[in-house]
């Protein structure tokens, strides 16, 4: 009515808009003690899902599935939609999520990065790995609590190496799978070789079968993901 009023044209757009879903997370008596929120939208002439958040607040029911179960119920809605694409932006426990269920970066959107365009695929995967792993540490987002500081995954690495000789050795193991910069002047510009790490996944199984004491029964790779600064990953 608005648009007649001022003696415009209306067009309706020829496809659907973004939307968004909102799920509140509860317990068995009611009481509120999450969220979640996704995203539809397009992406070219594709239909994607974009996963944005995903909050449980109270520590004793973090990490119970409540994302795995999210994730595999709605799996049918997608498909039904026709859904294409399944795009997650993950931070710490996130990021561990995301990448222990195969979700892989989304090499497109950092193909279009400054300083990461024409470089092949397997190099992109090495910058991309490079820069998250050389975070600085982050303060993280709290609505009722002191936000948590996760360390840079370096600084994680090196105080881990400290904490006695099994650490020791996997934290040698996991850094000879990081890639290296290169000589060439630009930060993006890494290499590696065919043992290096060239996707998420390969972090988060990375001493799966030896976890470690000093990391409380997790292992390297899921603790990396999950407790340093990593964060941002936007997996396809």
């Amino acid at each position: 009515m608005l648009v007649q009023a001022l003696g415009r044209e209306l067009r309706l757009p020829d496809r659907p808009n973004r939307s968004i879903h909102l799920w509140v997370v509860e317990d068995q008596t009611d009481e509120k003690v999450g969220k979640a929120a996704r995203e539809v939208g397009w992406r070219g002439s594709a239909l994607a899902v974009a996963h944005k958040q995903l909050q449980i607040w109270p520590p004793e029911w973090r990490r119970r599935g409540f994302g795995s179960a999210l994730l595999t119920e709605n799996a049918d809605w997608y498909q039904e939609c026709g859904v294409e694409f399944i795009v997650m932006e993950a931070e710490g426990d996130g990021s561990a999520f995301a990448a222990h269920r195969g979700f892989d970066f989304d090499v497109t959107s950092y193909a279009g990065r400054p300083g990461f365009a024409g470089l092949p695929e397997r190099e992109l995967r090495f910058a991309a790995i490079d820069r998250l792993i050389r975070q600085p540490a982050i303060h993280e987002a709290a609505e009722s609590e002191p936000a948590p500081r996760r360390e840079s995954a370096l600084a994680f690495l090196e105080r881990l190496e400290r904490s006695g000789a099994e650490a020791a050795r996997q934290v040698h193991h996991f850094q000879r799978r990081l890639p290296n910069p290169s000589r060439e002047g630009r930060a993006e510009a890494v290499t590696g070789d065919e043992l290096g790490f060239t996707a998420p996944d390969q972090i988060a199984a990375f001493g799966q079968d030896e976890p470690l004491e000093a990391l409380h029964g997790r292992s390297l790779g899921l603790a990396v993901l999950a407790l340093t600064s990593w964060s941002g990953i936007k997996t396809v």
